[in-house]
């Protein structure tokens, strides 16, 4: 399952609702008899609406990866985030209102969980094909984090998944100016602002869509 979130705050839009509403339902991994089967979901931005979608979608099939993907404003790269922490620290309120000042997620369960997926190795792979990503190891307090941890917290409880990751995906405009200032050549051919951006967008769906083929042959190894 791949998920994506609303636009919240200031953000008129969040690439990743995007990245959700345009994957396949069904792809080949190249170079493999592998075909990987994705659900999305594009999640409210609100802390008591999120997970509630997320885990009514986990109990209708045998998941093996659940993929959180959210907007991280700022940002230039993919990030990979390691950990997600037990804790509401909402500098915004969400869509629905609520706002949180150093609580916890849940009362008295570990401060922080980590995600068993290999990220460094899983970033170099993705690196080799040209996807300008990064580890992270801060996912932020808001709701992006809340999710992670609830969805971390779900497969230690239940083993009921072999991966959980949260992908941050900065604004496109964002990711298509780090190309041009890393002299990418296909970038560079662009000379329209929207059309980069266009082409950032492909690329984070692209870059989205080979984690889940990444996790796949990780479940089936």
């Amino acid at each position: 399952m791949i998920t994506g979130f609303d636009a919240f705050g200031k953000h008129s839009t969040n690439p990743s609702q995007r990245i959700a509403e345009q994957l396949p339902e069904e792809f080949k991994i190249p170079r493999s008899n592998l075909s990987v089967e994705i659900d999305t979901l594009v999640l409210p931005t609100c802390c008591k609406q999120s997970w509630r979608l997320i885990s009514k979608q986990l109990a209708k099939s045998d998941y093996s990866s659940l993929i959180l993907v959210g907007l991280a404003g700022g940002r230039k790269r993919i990030s990979l985030e390691r950990f997600a922490l037990n804790i509401r620290d909402y500098g915004i309120k969400d869509n629905s209102g609520h706002q949180y000042d150093g609580t916890e997620i849940y009362a008295g369960e570990p401060d922080a969980l980590k995600t068993d997926l290999p990220l460094v190795e899983m970033r170099n792979a993705l690196r080799k094909k040209n996807f300008p990503t990064e580890v992270s190891n801060f996912a932020g307090s808001f709701i992006c984090n809340e999710v992670y941890y609830q969805g971390l917290r779900y497969k230690e409880k239940t083993g009921a998944l072999n991966s959980v990751l949260f992908v941050h995906v900065p604004h496109a405009k964002d990711l298509a100016q780090t190309l041009v200032d890393a002299e990418n050549k296909d970038f560079l051919r662009i000379k329209s602002p929207a059309a980069r951006s266009a082409a950032a967008q492909r690329m984070m769906l692209d870059c989205v869509q080979e984690i889940a083929a990444y996790c796949s042959k990780l479940s089936s190894s």
